[in-house]
């Protein structure tokens, strides 16, 4: 046998030990909740995941079913203090396009998903492209009556474009930042849901149980801390609040419009006199709504919200059957502005509604 090879194989031998324990000292560093993939957009993708401890992370991409050369995304470092969440954007992608990812933490590919095959995902069509599209949305997730939640199974075999989280993502009901947290986390660990959201873009607003407390409103003593926590756990776009108070927002994908309302920070209690002034969504965001409406040239758009569109549950209920003058206004300005194409999403009741 070659001397100077045998030296070197018992170089490594001796080292091996020593690499084990300095591995052991400090953990295993992994993913401990996700991937998700977030918003995505024809030319890029923002990615969530959860990690273990404080680590320089990565993420390696391609397009899919290639043997090219992986792009390296920005390398980010997780901060204790928000729980060592991280949100990595993909950038420079080509629409309409397959990508494999996985992560490497601490410069190596995760060490409990180094036997896992690269995870995939697709970019966004271009802007104004005319193509069919599949959306999937649902709301009312409940961990702690349901941990297996099997329907994710049969949402998966749809191959939906994006999914859209309509609120009760979580049943918080909680003051404490902490415990909304970690609910947000044993929902990320429902087995059926893992291989969906690190696969399909995910997009959320929130209603009353993962705002915080049950049929809540703006006087809500915990709201900012709520708020913190969904922004912490989703990879939605941009806000479109400018005191980075509500979390609505509105998404472009192809040729179609999305408006994701904010039903629960700056609404009046249900209870309230429904006298005209009273409101759901604030003045701001209606006026947003109003603006963003008048300027979308798409031939549907889509108004996602947390509280039912539905009179159901009559007034002084936890529903826009309790905001009927503003919901009215509403639909009077579509009406009179001639804005045509316009679907309204809802959630809240145990039962999506679709109008």
């Amino acid at each position: 046998m070659n001397y100077n090879k045998m030296r070197y194989t018992f170089f490594i031998l001796l080292l091996f030990p020593y690499l084990l324990f300095a591995q052991a000292k400090k953990g295993n560093y992994r993913i401990m909740q996700g991937p998700m993939i977030g918003a995505t957009s024809p030319t890029s993708a923002l990615v969530w995941a959860r990690v273990y401890s404080k680590v320089s992370v990565k993420i390696a991409y391609r397009i899919a079913g290639t043997d090219s050369e992986y792009t390296f995304s920005q390398e980010v470092i997780p901060e204790k203090e928000k729980k060592y969440v991280i949100k990595i954007r993909l950038k420079d992608l080509e629409a309409s396009t397959e990508y494999d990812y996985h992560f490497l933490i601490g410069n190596r590919k995760d060490p409990f998903q180094w036997a896992f095959p690269d995870f995939t995902f697709k970019t966004a069509p271009k802007l104004g492209m005319n193509q069919n599209i599949t959306v999937a949305f649902g709301s009312c997730a409940r961990y702690q009556e349901n941990s297996r939640q099997l329907v994710w199974n049969e949402i998966r075999k749809t191959n939906p474009d994006f999914f859209i989280w309509m609120g009760d993502n979580i049943y918080g009901d909680a003051l404490d930042p902490d415990i909304l947290a970690e609910e947000y986390q044993r929902q990320r660990e429902v087995l059926t849901l893992r291989p969906f959201l690190r696969n399909v873009s995910q997009l959320a607003i929130w209603d009353d149980h993962d705002y915080g407390l049950n049929n809540h409103d703006r006087t809500h003593p915990g709201k900012k801390e709520a708020r913190e926590q969904f922004g912490l756990y989703w990879a939605n776009p941009k806000e479109a609040d400018p005191t980075g108070q509500g979390i609505y927002f509105k998404q472009k994908y192809a040729n179609l419009d999305f408006f994701f309302l904010d039903t629960r920070y700056f609404r009046d209690p249900n209870k309230a006199l429904d006298n005209g002034k009273k409101t759901m969504l604030g003045k701001r965001q209606l006026k947003w709504l109003q603006s963003e409406l008048l300027k979308s040239d798409t031939p549907f758009k889509v108004l996602v919200s947390g509280s039912a569109w539905s009179q159901a549950k009559g007034m002084g209920g936890d529903s826009w059957a309790s905001y009927q003058k503003e919901r009215n206004a509403i639909f009077n300005f579509i009406r009179d502005n001639n804005i045509e194409g316009v679907v309204m999403l809802s959630g809240d009741t145990h039962v999506a509604e679709l109008n």
